[in-house]
């Protein structure tokens, strides 16, 4: 079986996926409650928390999807009250990354696997 060009650009984006995968399950079982005391007096910590909190797998999930909302829009998130702009500040830079950076390489290898689903043959 030969691999043609595309099929290996894909298996790459497969590949980032996968490692992203991971180091998103790394931010949600090992920084996630660390993450969350950083943006100790922000009130949507205690929301999201309120709601999700004990839910397994899926609430830390969505747990930290709303601190990497934060981190990503964090205007919308002051303007509404929700995020302290001083809790934003005092969030350190590693631990900013390992949250957004994984959701990001998610986002983008699943858009590319989808774009080369849909016109792959005719790239």
């Amino acid at each position: 079986m030969k691999l043609e060009v595309i099929d290996v650009v894909y298996l790459a984006f497969a590949a980032v996926f996968v490692v992203a995968g991971v180091f998103m399950a790394y931010a949600m079982f090992g920084k996630l409650e660390k993450m969350e005391s950083y943006l100790g007096r922000s009130r949507i910590i205690d929301d999201v928390n309120r709601r999700v909190l004990g839910t397994g797998l899926l609430g830390r999930q969505i747990r930290l999807g709303m601190i990497t909302g934060c981190l990503i829009h964090p205007r919308l998130y002051v303007n509404r009250g929700l995020l302290e702009p001083a809790d934003l500040a005092e969030f350190p830079k590693g631990l900013k990354i390992l949250a957004v950076l994984p959701l990001l390489c998610i986002a983008g290898s699943v858009a590319a696997m989808w774009i080369l689903i849909a016109f792959g043959p005719d790239l």
